[in-house]
């Protein structure tokens, strides 16, 4: 994967220099609305679908107006964008159910090289309401 090769050199070039056994940590910051696919031996399945891919809009029409906007609002606070990751997941499901088949995690970009580079799954509850990838209610017993 480019991403996970990059990152990595500029982890290299970024401490070059500098001791690192003084070095406390390293922070991810990246783009969310990404997809980022893996199988069961956590291998990706295909490349990531970004955040500025558009291809998503039979999904978005689907999600907005058959399960309807009021009953997404209500349950994540959102409605769905082509942008967004579970657009992108339905995308696969029609366009790609080979690799749909294959599916068992789904991550963001930035989560996604934070895993390889540490060997922990960590996502943050905002990323993924954000993303349209979390229902509000399951964790608030609550809708805003």
């Amino acid at each position: 994967m480019i991403g996970m090769k990059k990152t990595c050199e500029g982890i290299k070039e970024l401490v070059a220099g500098y001791d690192a056994d003084k070095v406390a940590g390293i922070s991810f910051g990246g783009q969310m609305h990404g997809l980022v696919i893996l199988d069961e031996n956590d291998k990706v399945i295909r490349p990531a679908i970004l955040w500025n891919d558009g291809r998503t809009t039979k999904e978005c029409d689907y999600l907005n107006n058959v399960i309807g906007k009021d009953k997404l609002t209500e349950y994540t606070a959102n409605i769905a964008f082509a942008g967004f990751t579970a657009p992108k997941i339905l995308w696969v499901k029609e366009n790609e159910p080979e690799n749909f088949k294959k599916i068992a995690r789904i991550m963001l970009p930035k989560d996604y090289l934070a895993y390889r580079l540490t060997g922990y799954i960590v996502q943050m509850y905002q990323m993924l309401q954000a993303c349209f990838c979390l229902m509000l209610r399951s964790v608030t017993g609550q809708t805003r």
